[in-house]
């Protein structure tokens, strides 16, 4: 069973910095903007998609069917990885997104071969997002690794802002413009080619003793799952219940919630220094517990104001979430082990995401929607404390301290 190093890590040094110009790393943080653009791209402009289509069933499937594509094909994705190391996967994952991604405009003969399309753009997406992540780990070391995968917490959430801009204004145009936009996988498909050094392989890490994720790696799956469960039944329910209460428009609406985006994005700049005093570890019952008070107050809320504040709550989490169990799979994970588990991370995030569209189940009134799953998520995120004191032992706290 595969351990890191139960001391404090110390900055990288000079070399591992070295070993990525800062054309690669540029690259790797584009591959970041396309993971949550995969199912969100097309959202804005989904009314008129599904009118043109006559679509037969709730439009909401073009969006979450991908996701379900990540949780089926990510352990392949994993596989490869090892096998054939990350930067040849990430090539043939953005390729393959682009290409499906466009395609999804040409498929308006049947919402079969619709879907189909769909579930394996979501497979593509499996590839670039295990791939992307594992290239962060075997060119960062140390404290310059939290860094970069801070950064990358910050592309994503860039990424979900300005695609979801960039659809909304191409489907103002025409219902099928915003597929237009997955063909930009295929430049930095180009630029993984041109920028990224090969990497490693390990075609042996089938009969690796290490093959089966220990305790601490299924911690890690579970605590992503967990999360972007909870942190995406906001998406789900908060636009209705804006839409009910304020009377809120489309545009206005997405301007709210892209205040979860923008938030996010500042708290991740902070987070290696916030990592100077606190354990990576406990952001992740503090998240917990930052989506149930963001929820209630959102349930809560009357006015505006309150709704901006409830919003930022819940972009200060998902800064927590995201980048620790990223690094927290790294950090768990042996280098033979390491593409197939973070295959496996990509499964659990979207699997998350995927299992929030059944959350309007529990009521049909969106408001009690959200104060029921901020009351779910604050006891998780007291029993996941306690769990986590109980499974991590403190001397393997990951704490990263500046030189």
């Amino acid at each position: 069973m595969y351990a890191p190093e139960p001391h404090t890590l110390a900055p990288a040094p000079p070399e591992g910095r070295r070993g990525i110009a800062l054309a690669g790393t540029l690259t790797l943080l584009f591959v970041a903007c396309f993971t949550v653009m995969v199912g969100s791209v097309i959202a804005p402009a989904l009314p008129s998609i599904a009118m043109h289509l006559q679509w037969p069933w709730s439009p909401g499937w073009l969006v979450t069917i991908p996701s379900l594509g990540v949780v089926i094909f990510g352990p392949l994705a994993g596989k490869l990885i090892d096998r054939h190391g990350g930067r040849s996967v990430l090539f043939i994952g953005l390729a393959l997104y682009g290409t499906l991604g466009m395609m999804g405009a040409m498929f308006t003969a049947s919402p079969w071969l619709l879907l189909a399309d769909r579930l394996l753009l979501g497979g593509s997406t499996a590839l670039a997002m295990a791939a992307g992540t594992t290239l962060i780990a075997e060119h960062f070391q140390g404290a310059e690794r939290l860094r970069m995968i801070a950064r990358q917490g910050m592309a994503i959430e860039f990424g979900g802002v300005l695609f979801l801009a960039a659809g909304g204004a191409l489907g103002r145009l025409h219902w099928s413009a915003p597929f237009t936009l997955y063909v930009l996988a295929w430049p930095c498909a180009a630029l993984v080619l041109l920028c990224l050094p090969a990497s490693a392989r390990h075609p042996d890490a089938s009969v690796d003793n290490s093959a089966s994720p220990n305790l601490r790696t299924m911690h890690t799956l579970v605590e992503a799952t967990l999360c972007m469960a909870i942190f995406f039944v906001a998406y789900t329910a908060l636009p209705l219940a804006l839409a009910s209460r304020f009377g809120d428009s489309e545009s206005r609406i997405g301007y709210l919630m892209a205040l979860i985006s923008i938030v996010a994005v500042l708290v991740a700049a902070m987070l290696p220094r916030i990592n100077q005093s606190v354990a990576l570890g406990r952001l992740i019952p503090f998240a917990l517990l930052l989506f149930g008070v963001g929820h209630l107050t959102l349930a809560s809320s009357h006015r505006t104001s309150t709704v901006i504040v409830g919003l930022a709550l819940l972009g200060i989490g998902f800064a927590f979430a995201i980048p620790v169990v990223n690094h927290e799979m790294i950090e768990r994970s042996s280098p033979a082990q390491r593409g197939r588990n973070l295959g496996l991370l990509s499964v659990a995030i979207f699997l998350g995401q995927f299992l929030s569209s059944f959350a309007g189940l529990a009521s049909a009134d969106s408001f009690t929607t959200l104060r029921l799953t901020g009351l779910l998520s604050l006891a998780c995120g007291i029993v996941w404390l306690l769990l986590r004191e109980r499974i991590a032992n403190p001397r393997h706290h990951t704490y990263i301290h500046r030189s």
